[in-house]
């Protein structure tokens, strides 16, 4: 006679998620321990739960057997054509190394901007940083759909890059470089709008307003309390894009806001 087959239990989610509620419009993530004491990041959504690693690939995999990511592995081949032939002219990618890119790209996405609502700024520094890579290699050798796809987020990825590094700064109490970040960082979105022939894009950039807000905060040497409210973005965003509008014009044109 056959064994009767007997109903394994296991456990759902629900105890888990008891306390962490998904709160539609917000970033809703927090920091747990693992069995072995090393830190992951949940994030809630409107299905359930994700997790990834804090630190490494966020899926925990390791690519091609030494590698952190497709990313890492494709700067390594890129390395070596450029040895092989001296130069990258003829190095392209196809439009399916193109999609993995992408797809492992949004995954560091979810994670900075997560690290960065945890004001884990030096983790969300990190992974914007490795993303400024991708759009890097993306700008240079992918097709155009997935050029214009990356260039769209430019700006964003720029100054939540920024942003991070500005805080994490002010949160351990160095000061000293945060307006040279701030600037630096606004200048990277200057030249991009510039070099994409896109006019008056900082006028109407919400990301550049929100560093150039930054910057100005710090200038007042406001506390990293203060810093790390919400600004008020609509009120912030008017404020800037009549600001940066009256720095463009002529001293006659200036006389037409005074009341």
């Amino acid at each position: 006679m056959s064994k009767k087959n007997e109903t394994e239990t296991v456990l759902g989610l629900s105890k888990i998620l008891e306390g962490f509620e998904y709160i539609p419009g917000q970033i809703n993530a927090r920091i747990v321990k693992e069995h072995d004491g090393r830190d992951a990041l949940q994030i809630r959504d409107l299905t359930g739960l994700h997790q990834y690693e804090a630190d490494g690939n966020p899926l925990g995999v390791i690519v091609e057997g030494k590698f952190e990511s497709y990313l890492d592995y494709l700067e390594h081949l890129l390395n070596e054509y450029i040895n092989k032939k001296k130069n990258d002219e003829g190095f392209r990618l196809q439009e399916t190394v193109c999609e993995v890119l992408r797809i492992e790209g949004l995954r560091y996405y979810e994670r900075y901007v997560s690290f960065f609502m945890l004001e884990e700024f030096e983790k969300s520094a990190r992974d914007s940083d490795r993303n400024i890579r991708l759009f890097d290699i993306m700008s240079k050798y992918a097709s155009e759909s997935y050029k214009n796809y990356f260039a769209q987020y430019r700006s964003y990825i720029l100054s939540i890059n920024a942003r991070a590094k500005c805080l994490k700064q002010v949160k351990d109490g160095n000061r000293e470089r945060v307006l040279e970040i701030a600037e630096e960082g606004l200048k990277k979105i200057e030249v991009f709008f510039a070099q994409e022939g896109i006019e008056d894009g900082i006028l109407r950039d919400t990301n550049y307003i929100l560093l150039a807000n930054l910057k100005e905060n710090l200038q007042k040497e406001l506390s990293y309390q203060e810093l790390i409210k919400n600004p008020g973005l609509e009120k912030t965003i008017q404020e800037r894009r009549t600001k940066l509008s009256l720095e463009s014009l002529s001293e006659d044109e200036i006389d037409k806001y005074k009341v």
